[in-house]
């Protein structure tokens, strides 16, 4: 018994410094987890937000494997139109149809997430990698 409750002790103790990112693969859907120790907030569209058995189906057994909850805000999360800030991550989400141009002022992002198939235009140069 104790033995069970020491595995059980460090496994809640493990998952209370998690730092995680989630980008879920909902058939016509958005959805990511930004999960901060057994806390997390949910990026979805309106559409899965209102249908609980989809979230069900996609998304709950990936929070209860995680041993997280959904909370109001997260100390380290900030968002703005299509940029988060996660930690010390930006993370730039384009998830509707948009025409590149150059920018005034260039912004650096650690990742980008593609949702819901955008057309994306005018982008020869828009992205440069470094490996």
């Amino acid at each position: 018994m104790s033995c069970f409750v020491m595995l059980r002790t460090f496994s809640f103790w493990q998952v209370s410094d998690q730092q995680k990112i989630i980008v879920y693969n909902v058939p016509k859907h958005q959805s990511i987890d930004f999960i901060s120790g057994r806390d997390f907030m949910f990026k979805t569209d309106s559409a899965l937000n209102t249908n609980n058995s989809l979230q069900n189906f996609y998304l709950k057994s990936s929070r209860m494997s995680q041993r997280i909850s959904l909370c109001d805000s997260l100390v380290s999360f900030n968002y703005g139109n299509s940029i988060f800030q996660f930690y010390s991550k930006k993370i730039l989400l384009i998830d509707k149809s948009i025409v590149f141009q150059r920018p005034g002022n260039k912004i650096t992002v650690d990742a980008i997430i593609i949702s819901k198939n955008p057309k994306i235009k005018n982008c020869q140069s828009c992205f440069r990698l470094q490996l």
